[in-house]
């Protein structure tokens, strides 16, 4: 059977052992995994892959004052999401990704909050790039997600 696996996350060391990393595994065959769990976590990953490139479109956007009309919305959908995983047992099992997945929900829900123009945007807007330029979050999502497969010869 074809086996690809690619994990999410590290292990949580706790007093009383260690908890399950986050990880996406597929495979083809009988053995598939096609619990909950299993399908939560690759939702947990792909919503953390798309956030990533949100908040890196946005931080770029700040920087260089372009406006993205859309911005509000994606904002809104992914914060949305964000709610629906944080609600749910099996993306929450994991403390860290729990943690991320909070602070995830704070810096959309200031971006979805964005005024679209005024003293208010400028002041707004400063203080979210400083907050993505100092931030953990992006950083936290990039050390969660698995890094991509080396491409090239043997």
């Amino acid at each position: 059977a074809l086996f690809i696996g690619v994990v999410i996350g590290r292990r949580t060391v706790t007093t009383g052992g260690s908890a399950p990393a986050i990880g996406v595994v597929a495979t083809s065959g009988p053995q598939a995994d096609s619990s909950p769990h299993a399908e939560m976590r690759a939702v947990t990953w792909s919503h953390l892959v798309q956030a990533e490139t949100f908040l890196t479109e946005v931080r770029a956007d700040l920087k260089t004052g372009r406006d993205d009309p859309e911005r509000g919305d994606r904002s809104r959908r992914l914060l949305a999401r964000t709610r629906l995983l944080m609600a749910n047992d099996a993306a929450a099992s994991v403390p860290s990704v729990e943690r991320l997945l909070q602070d995830l929900e704070l810096v959309l829900a200031e971006i979805a909050a964005l005024p679209d123009s005024g003293m208010r945007r400028s002041l707004d807007a400063r203080l979210l790039d400083e907050r993505l330029s100092a931030g953990t979050v992006l950083p936290r999502i990039r050390t969660i997600l698995p890094s991509p497969p080396a491409i090239g010869g043997s």
